[in-house]
């Protein structure tokens, strides 16, 4: 074998395991990919306001944490239920913006 052919070999040695392992690579990123769609379904759920837990208001808004949500229930158990989705903001700690990030999460029934 020439040294010509010894080096083209060698290089199509290397060639190939480099195309081999950017298929292995390529298919590893694959499921990180599936991921995030998962975790807009789990975002797009509804939560009723009138009837969630703190934990579950929690879980389910956005900039909402357990001391807001529990100030949720405990606004919701004095002065009833929530009628309109603006009423919300009537708890201390819920402003327009956080309302405006969660408006479409927030049911009644």
């Amino acid at each position: 074998m020439s040294i010509f052919s010894k080096k083209t070999a060698a290089l199509l040695c290397v060639l190939a395991s480099g195309f081999s392992g950017a298929s292995f690579a390529a298919d590893a990123a694959q499921p990180a990919q599936a991921a995030p769609a998962a975790t807009q379904q789990v975002e797009q759920a509804s939560i009723n306001i009138n009837s969630a837990t703190a934990q579950e208001i929690a879980s389910a808004l956005k900039g909402v944490g357990l001391s807001k949500a529990q100030a949720i229930v405990d606004f919701r158990t004095l002065n009833g239920s929530f009628l309109q989705l603006e009423e919300i903001t009537q708890v201390k700690g819920i402003g327009a913006s956080t309302l405006e990030k969660n408006k479409d999460k927030i049911r009644f029934q």
